[in-house]
């Protein structure tokens, strides 16, 4: 008989044990607007109960999922890196055209209808100076 009582009490023991080990995840929102996540159900008096079941981890979907992860990152940094390349290229290339700019000499101001007619004028000033200062031939 007391072998029996035992195993009766140890039968009671894994059973709530099982239970308690089953037992689902309890989602609720309260009158406040709050919603809560318990493993133990709510007081009385709460609208909607969800019961959710917890999933098992999985190792090896873990190990798989990292996997990936990484070498989703490793792409990622891969195209950052050669953006970043390409982008240093494009900022020498403008650098280098600045400075070939910058030592350039600037090309003449473009030359209006005033202007033209100034250059005229000294022109024919100089060519009439010349005319003066030219030796003068003597007539016979």
């Amino acid at each position: 008989m007391k072998n029996l009582t035992g195993w009766v009490v140890l039968c009671a023991g894994l059973w709530m044990a099982a239970s308690v080990s089953a037992a689902g995840i309890y989602s609720w929102t309260d009158a406040g607007g709050v919603r809560h996540f318990s493993n133990t159900p709510p007081t009385e008096g709460i609208g909607e109960i969800k019961a959710l079941t917890e999933m098992p981890h999985d190792a090896q979907s873990d190990l798989q999922r990292n996997a990936e992860d990484r070498q989703a990152m490793e792409i990622l940094m891969k195209q950052n890196e050669a953006e970043a390349e390409a982008q240093r290229r494009q900022e020498a290339l403008e650098a280098k055209r600045r400075m070939e700019q910058a030592q350039a000499p600037p090309p003449p101001p473009p030359m209006g209808k005033n202007e033209n007619k100034t250059a005229a004028k000294r022109e024919r000033l100089i060519e009439a100076g010349r005319r003066l200062n030219a030796p003068q031939s003597q007539n016979p």
